[in-house]
């Protein structure tokens, strides 16, 4: 009883709600869930919270996520270079550099591999996105594959 005492006073200090009628729930003070307490008759009366544990699907669908925003940055990267002259607003700007700084380094790699193609007068096609992203999605289906 003296650890679901204490674990219920560093809830409430940190602002957590607890339920009243419920004694037999305590928080986890990392994530502010609640897990089920487990009571064992042979306990001299302490209670032993459970902790929740992230679960391999909990990984894998937050490394898909990873995967699929850095996939829409590359092509919104790729939108991006369309457009010749884009206006100057402050908030635009900084959009437009976080997608920049954040995909073209992944790009230059493959932009060092792969030469545009096309012809004279900067008509040239750069295909080394496609190339980025397919190599994207192989790497992300060998990670995710790894953990189921």
């Amino acid at each position: 009883m003296r650890l679901t005492v204490l674990l219920r006073a560093a809830a409430v200090a940190i602002g957590a709600r607890l339920p009243d009628d419920r004694p037999d729930y305590l928080p986890i003070i990392g994530y502010g869930l609640c897990t089920k307490v487990s009571r064992h008759p042979r306990d001299s009366g302490d209670v032993a919270a459970l902790p929740l544990a992230l679960s391999k699907s909990n990984v894998a669908d937050y490394v898909v996520g990873l995967f699929a925003v850095y996939t829409i940055l590359i092509l919104l990267n790729i939108l991006i270079s369309f457009v010749p002259r884009m206006p100057y607003h402050p908030w635009l700007r900084v959009v437009l550099d976080f997608i920049t700084e954040t995909t073209d380094p992944y790009l230059n790699i493959f932009r060092s591999i792969m030469r545009p193609l096309g012809g004279p007068g900067g008509m040239a096609i750069d295909l080394s996105p496609m190339l980025a992203i397919l190599v994207l999605g192989i790497v992300g289906g060998i990670i995710t594959g790894a953990f189921f």
